[in-house]
């Protein structure tokens, strides 16, 4: 029964922090996703947090990822799979994220373009929108 009751608190936090990221825009922190940059946007909202120094961060569109992010959609919308958008990126020398962001990625090599990279981006609901059941 504590285990059912603690997966619904689960569900009620992770929804009150959806809400947040939908309706706010914040960002619930970790790195940007690819296409956006981490802004500082003041104190924290909660005074508690505020006064140990905690501020708000928000994502701001990069635009030259975000063009990327747009043009991988774009190519898989017309049939292009995962690896040969990723290989047309490569051929092209558009830079991946670890190497578009190096600060941010130190632990991805910047190796170029990978399958799994770009279908990561096609699959991420910050793109994509949330899930929608039912």
């Amino acid at each position: 029964m504590s285990e059912s009751e603690r997966q619904h608190v689960q569900a009620r936090v992770r929804a009150a922090m959806d809400a947040q990221v939908i309706n706010e825009g914040r960002h619930q922190g970790g790195r940007a996703p690819y296409g956006y940059v981490g802004l500082d946007a003041g104190p924290h909202p909660n005074p508690r947090k505020a006064g140990e120094g905690f501020r708000l961060r928000v994502l701001a569109i990069d635009e030259f990822s975000a063009e990327v992010v747009r043009r991988i959609f774009a190519e898989y919308l017309q049939g292009n799979g995962d690896r040969a958008i990723a290989n047309s990126l490569n051929r092209e020398g558009v830079p991946c994220p670890s190497a578009r962001r190096p600060d941010q990625n130190r632990h991805w090599l910047a190796d170029g373009w990978q399958g799994s990279t770009v279908r990561a981006i096609l699959e991420n609901p910050r793109y994509t929108g949330p899930a929608q059941i039912g």
